[in-house]
């Protein structure tokens, strides 16, 4: 892979976790990262505001693709009728929570799929979220679950897969093993990365985006740390660097 190569294939892997409060703000960072990143992820903070879908709207207008990222998780009949709205949409990535279990993922799966062909829609990627990167195993045990995160995590990545997702959530330090059990055909997502410099917040299982796209990342979500720069633009441009030299110096 030449560096071109390996820089284009960067920036469409960087997602950008735009975590506002307004329009105003996405059409800002809309107008920053343009062409600096390949996604914009849209999670339940935006999207329960008044400005959610005129936000997913004018992303999609200005041909950036849309992960909405909310995590749908209730009964199978619920979740499948939530996901197929969002699919009419016309986004391109949505998630759905793995703890919902076979027959919620099943239903979602199949009515998404069969309501994208009935209507000619493009079909989005349906991703599920195994375990959060801010739960640790300390927080499993308060809640009853016996394990490690890493146990759970690849329970829920094989039981999703045969369930038919196109692909995973999963913490940069769970990647490795989640490739080892389902393999690397997967779109692979993965939030809770950042920088050396950055504060963790509340996420406990980080790596860098460098470390991320080593371990296999399909798709690295980085928020905080070109949000909270008072340059997005070059914020976001220095980590598709990291990550193209990362792409460069993987091992095969």
């Amino acid at each position: 892979m030449n560096r071109i190569t390996a820089m284009q294939r960067a920036k469409r892997q960087l997602v950008f976790a735009c975590d506002v409060n307004s329009l105003n703000d996405v059409m800002n960072y809309s107008s920053l990262l343009l062409r600096e990143v390949g996604m914009f992820k849209i999670g339940p903070q935006l999207w329960s505001s008044r400005d959610g879908l005129p936000a997913v709207e004018h992303l999609l207008k200005m041909d950036i693709p849309v992960f909405l990222d909310l995590k749908l998780h209730d009964i199978p009949s619920v979740t499948a009728a939530a996901a197929v709205n969002i699919a009419r949409l016309g986004v391109d990535m949505l998630t759905i929570h793995a703890l919902g279990g076979k027959a919620m993922i099943s239903e979602v799966v199949e009515q998404v799929h069969k309501v994208c062909a009935q209507e000619d829609l493009s079909l989005p990627s349906i991703i599920a979220v195994t375990v959060l990167t801010s739960l640790s195993d300390a927080d499993l045990r308060t809640m009853g679950i016996q394990g490690s995160t890493a146990d759970l995590v690849s329970k829920l990545a094989n039981m999703a897969i045969d369930c038919g997702v196109e692909g995973l959530v999963c913490s940069p330090v769970d990647l490795r093993r989640v490739i080892a059990e389902v393999g690397d055909e997967y779109l692979l997502v993965v939030p809770g990365n950042r920088r050396p410099l950055d504060e963790q917040g509340d996420q406990k299982r980080t790596l860098t985006p460098e470390e991320a796209v080593i371990n296999g990342a399909s798709h690295v979500v980085v928020g905080r740390s070109i949000r909270d720069s008072t340059a997005a633009h070059i914020t976001a441009r220095e980590i598709v660097l990291e990550m193209t030299n990362a792409l460069m110096n993987r091992k095969k």
